[in-house]
């Protein structure tokens, strides 16, 4: 699941999509992920995005799928990709 986190968060960094919620629409019409549980974005914020970040970074050195999108932040405490 991380690498689909990451690839949506580069989604939206590179304006393929407008919004997170774009991609997520996407990820739950296109592939079939649960409508209730949301996507790739949504599940990285129940996650928190420190979790991701922490995550991608540990597994870095297996290749470029594993490099943090910008829009991650630095996995604060306060960042979010749907904010409250």
């Amino acid at each position: 699941m991380l690498p689909l986190i990451l690839e949506a968060a580069r989604c939206v960094e590179d304006g393929i999509a407008a919004s997170p919620g774009d991609v997520d629409m996407c990820l739950i019409l296109g592939l079939g992920l649960p409508r209730y549980l949301g996507g790739a974005l949504k599940y990285a914020d129940y996650l928190g995005l420190k979790t991701v970040v922490e995550s991608a970074g540990k597994r870095e050195s297996l290749g470029p799928i594993y490099r943090r999108a910008s829009t991650c932040g630095q996995g604060g405490h306060g960042d979010l990709f749907y904010p409250l």
